[in-house]
Parts: structure tokens; C-alpha cells; sequence
């Protein structure tokens, strides 16, 4: 897929900005599958967003706050009616959470003048195996890989389980589940053991449960138990409030999530 030219302007100017600083960034949330998925998918398959989502290391809230200041000397604003964390560049929203090793408490931040707090579970991970990806000849931007995307997706799922946004955050992971073997071209679906017995349409699912197996800790481990835990079967209420009115396509999603269960052997 193809980033809208705004979108692309806008990560031009923070990735310059942030490696001109020194300061490591990823970029996360629901712009990911469309830079890591191949051109040739419509648009029309994903959800449309003009959000942008990055992360990026700071030493401390002074820091953070002087790069904020930096921002809007270059154009970027803030308002008062959004969380201290959003900025908006023209069209274009970006949520800028702050990775702050030496303020997480209990995998959670918590901003100070708010007192807002942002789950930070498995960031870490995601600065770790960040990888860099082409937009186009003038940009590389660093990325979040798509499994780890789920993860934090479910992270962020289970957090904002009160909230009607929660639901964008399954729809992308079925969207990843969908289409994961896309990047690269990967024929990884045609490579499955024949013992899981695994259709070919929920083989994605299965190799992001395999990829996050490989990577994840028993800590970690226990977050995507909570997950699959709200799947019983295709009437579960997750799946009802993703899907059509249309009882196949609540078969499949959560045929989906059995495939992913038994990639990731839990």
C-alpha cells in the first residue's frame, strides 16, 4: 500500500528531526501494515486512518517536553482538548508516547501533569527489533515488525477494554492475521507442518502465533492468554462486534484465532 503524500511529508520531517537529535524512534499502530504490506493491496482492505503512532526514547520528561517545543517551533501543535501525547502536523494527528525506562512503574507511565498513565508492556521489545523500511528513495523509517504489532495490539485491546476504540485495535490484528505471509512476498504459508492440519486462509494467523512463540516470555505470554481467553467460539462477543451480520464470516474470524492459538502453543 501507499501512504498518503501528507502522511509521508510528516514522517519525512519527524524521522529527519529525530535522527538529526540522536533520539531512537518506531513507529507503531495501524500505518505499520500498510508500509510492510505489499503495494499491490487496495486500500479499500484496510481501515482508513490519517493517524500517525510513533514511540521514542527519552531520558526523562524534560527531554520529552524539549522535544515537544522543538516540534511546535517546526509547525506541529498541540490542543488542549487531546492528551498531552497528541500532535497535529495540517491534517495529520500523531500520538507521540514517550519511552522513559527510568519512569516505567509496573510497565506503565505516568505523565505528570495529568496524571494520565500509557501501558508501555513490551515496549522494549518493540525498540528491539525494530526494523528499517523503504517509503520511498528519500525515506527509511523504523518500524515495528508486524507480530509484534499484534502484540501490542492485544496489549492495547485488553487496556482500553471499556472503549469502543478497542475494536480497531481487533480489526487490525484480523487484518494481520489475513494477509501476514504478504511482506516480502514470503512463502511461508506453503512451508507449515501438515500435522497442524492448518487451511490455507488461517495460516497467517498461525505464523504470527509462531513468530511471537519464538520471542515472548511467560510474563508476556500471560497477556495473550487474557486475549484468547474472550474467544470461545464464533459467538463470542469480540468476534460479533467485528464482524458483518453474516455468520461465516464470524466462522472464519475465529477460525483465525484458533489458528493463532495453535501457532503460538498456548
Amino acid at each position: 500500500m501507499i501512504l498518503e503524500k501528507e502522511l509521508i511529508e510528516t514522517l519525512k520531517i519527524l524521522d529527519s528531526y529525530l535522527r538529526n537529535k540522536n533520539i531512537p524512534y518506531i513507529l507503531i499502530g495501524a500505518q505499520v501494515p500498510k508500509i510492510l504490506f505489499s503495494l499491490n493491496r487496495s486500500e479499500k482492505e484496510y481501515r482508513p486512518t490519517k493517524d500517525l503512532d510513533l514511540s521514542i526514547k527519552c531520558h526523562g520528561w524534560n527531554d520529552y517536553e524539549a522535544l515537544v517545543n522543538d516540534l511546535e517551533q517546526m509547525g506541529f501543535s498541540r490542543k488542549e482538548s487531546r492528551p498531552e501525547h497528541t500532535l497535529f502536523y495540517k491534517n495529520t494527528i500523531i500520538d507521540l508516547i514517550p519511552y522513559i525506562e527510568n519512569n516505567i512503574v509496573k510497565e506503565h507511565i505516568t505523565f505528570p501533569e495529568t496524571n494520565n498513565v500509557f501501558n508501555m508492556k513490551g515496549f522494549d521489545k518493540l525498540f528491539n527489533n525494530a526494523i528499517k523500511k523503504k517509503i520511498n528513495n528519500n525515506l527509511y523509517v523504523q518500524t515495528v515488525p508486524l507480530h509484534l504489532l499484534v502484540y501490542s495490539k492485544i496489549i492495547a485491546f485488553l487496556d482500553r477494554a471499556k472503549s469502543k476504540n478497542n475494536y480497531d485495535d481487533l480489526k487490525d490484528i484480523l487484518y494481520i492475521f489475513r494477509n501476514y505471509d504478504d511482506v516480502e512476498n514470503s512463502e511461508r504459508r506453503f512451508e507449515i507442518d501438515p500435522k497442524f492440519n492448518i487451511k490455507y486462509e488461517q495460516r497467517g494467523a498461525f505464523l504470527v502465533g509462531a513468530d511471537l512463540k519464538k520471542i515472548l516470555q511467560n510474563e508476556e505470554k500471560e497477556e495473550v492468554i487474557k486475549f484468547l481467553n474472550l474467544f470461545k467460539d464464533e459467538y463470542s462477543y469480540p468476534i460479533q462486534k467485528t464482524s458483518s451480520p453474516n455468520k461465516n464470516e464470524s466462522k472464519e474470524t475465529y477460525k483465525l484465532i484458533v489458528a493463532f492459538r495453535e501457532g503460538i502453543n498456548l
